[in-house]
């Protein structure tokens, strides 16, 4: 089990753009955790492990909030990823964000996880990328992208398919071998919040399961 904990420089938010103290939570791949401050640091404690999600998600709720300084009670939004990603570990980072922001009375802001997986991405005025991620069954769940100014927009997805089926011509972003912070999702979220974007507001978007058949019991064996 892994955890890092980074204090980075603010991040690029426009000035005058609100920036509340924002715990961020994802387990769409593997388990993160970060905290946005009001002063724009950012600090992540995550594990790369695709599972023990509900092992791991209050070590590292406790972790990045101590290492950001700020206690439980400073905290004045919460920020989700909603997918996609596998049902068991998503339901985790969904009923911890939840449980949080009920606990504390703070809003709880819902955001595609693709959507962090290419925040920070640098990139070209006009140029698309796609960010790919698992879905099993031979699939895959995608997200496009054009860029526009220094950010990303989603114009397509997140849909699934096969991985023959995407666009040809337009590079590819793979969310299980980039990974993704959860203070990218503060982030994205802080500017949402600005611009009057809208958030999430229908069900998380979790993978299929897999393609095998349920037993249906005792198989009769004879000789």
């Amino acid at each position: 089990m892994a955890y890092t904990w980074t204090g980075r420089p603010p991040p690029r938010i426009p000035s005058g753009y609100p920036v509340d103290v924002l715990l961020a939570i994802d387990t769409s791949l593997g388990t993160s955790v970060g905290v946005l401050t009001s002063d724009g640091q950012r600090f992540d404690a995550t594990s790369p492990n695709p599972l023990k999600h509900a092992e791991v998600i209050g070590e590292l709720i406790v972790s990045a909030l101590s290492q950001s300084g700020v206690s439980a009670e400073g905290v004045t939004g919460v920020v989700v990823g909603m997918g996609p990603g596998p049902f068991t570990g998503l339901r985790v980072g969904i009923a911890a964000a939840e449980a949080f922001a009920a606990g504390r009375g703070v809003p709880l802001y819902r955001v595609v996880s693709h959507d962090g997986v290419v925040e920070g991405f640098p990139g070209a005025e006009g140029e698309h990328l796609l960010v790919v991620t698992d879905a099993r069954r031979r699939e895959v769940y995608w997200s496009r992208y054009v860029r526009e100014g220094d950010t990303w927009r989603r114009v397509h997805g997140p849909a699934v398919g096969k991985a023959a089926e995407l666009p040809e011509g337009v590079p590819v972003r793979d969310g299980n071998e980039a990974g993704l912070l959860a203070t990218n999702l503060a982030v994205l979220a802080t500017r949402m919040r600005a611009e009057g974007t809208d958030f999430v507001t229908e069900g998380a978007l979790y993978l299929r399961s897999p393609d095998v058949t349920p037993s249906t019991g005792p198989k009769r064996v004879t000789r």
